[in-house]
């Protein structure tokens, strides 16, 4: 779907540092790290080392979690068909159906598969049709290890009359025991086909802060704008962080990273911004060719990320 980010960050590129490049429409993203930077090379593995996800169309036999609460469960893959249950949020469902042999239904501007699973409510065992678009695999345990979860996923498309200016609306919300805690939506650098990553990774001894959300999007081919997402937990309420942008389309690249206080190269209370833009020479395994690099500071003000000037 049309991007003007998309679009004006491909001109850029394409008018200031290389003639007119063609996308890789069906390759892996990775992420090209600057090498003469050991820390942002280092935060640039966190993506990988969270487990990747789909968003909708879960393959067959994938274990999902409802990501609303009172999740609708039908008798057939029809939003007019009969009601048979109603899921708690973070109810898990084992994927029974492949989802390429299943209807679509859009909603919300979203277009996703119904899928059929199973699911335990009650103490019985039970079988229906649910919509994937209310459906997660990403489920993220808080390290205050009190039985609170987050569950993230899609919430819809906020578009307008020209569609030139879609935003992917994202949501995420903290239950426990089946009881929903609090909600967030926010705008983040997502489309349907990305693959999301997400862990919590601790408090980063930050004043009042149970869990820092780092929430990856990571595109599955060149030319899309994707990048990290920080979400605060404070036991009752999400406070939304910064986003760090990403775009690749080879040879160029332009990146950028956040460094936690416990990562190398962190700085206690603080949170460190670093952006690199250049050209790589994967090829010839040569040093990447730095256009341009800045650096941040943003400190936790004990409600909010707030930019130090």
């Amino acid at each position: 779907m049309p991007r003007t980010t998309h679009l004006a960050l491909s001109l850029i590129f394409c008018a200031s540092l290389t003639p007119l490049l063609t996308p890789l429409a069906h390759a892996q993203i990775v992420d090209v790290a600057p090498k003469q930077d050991s820390s942002v090379a280092k935060a640039s593995q966190r993506a990988e080392r969270y487990p990747q996800f789909p968003q909708i169309n879960f393959p067959q036999d994938s274990r999902v979690w409802a990501l609303v609460s009172d999740l609708n469960v039908r008798v057939e893959p029809n939003p007019k068909a009969k009601v048979i249950a109603k899921l708690p949020i973070g109810t898990e469902v084992t994927v029974l159906s492949d989802p390429d042999k299943e209807p679509e239904m859009i909603q919300n501007s979203i277009s996703a598969k119904w899928l059929r699973g199973r699911f335990t409510l009650n103490g019985s065992v039970r079988e229906g049709y649910i919509w994937s678009g209310v459906l997660t695999r990403i489920r993220i345990k808080s390290v205050a290890d009190d039985g609170t979860y987050f569950y993230l996923g899609m919430q819809g498309i906020k578009t307008d009359a020209s569609r030139e200016n879609d935003k992917m609306l994202n949501q995420i919300r903290a239950a426990n025991n089946g009881v929903e805690i609090a909600k967030l939506s926010f705008i983040a650098p997502n489309e349907p086909h990305f693959n999301v990553a997400g862990a919590s990774e601790g408090t980063q001894g930050l004043q009042g802060v149970n869990d820092v959300l780092m929430l990856n999007y990571i595109a599955q081919a060149h030319g899309f704008p994707y990048g990290e997402v920080i979400v605060f937990w404070t036991g009752t309420q999400f406070i939304l962080g910064e986003t760090a942008h990403k775009y690749i389309d080879t040879p160029v690249y332009d990146q950028s990273y956040w460094i936690l206080p416990s990562e190398a190269g962190g700085k206690k209370g603080v949170i460190q911004w670093r952006h690199e833009a250049g050209e790589s020479n994967l090829e010839n395994n040569q040093p990447d060719k730095i256009i341009s690099k800045e650096t941040a500071e943003w400190i936790w003000t004990g409600s909010s990320m707030q930019k130090k000037m």
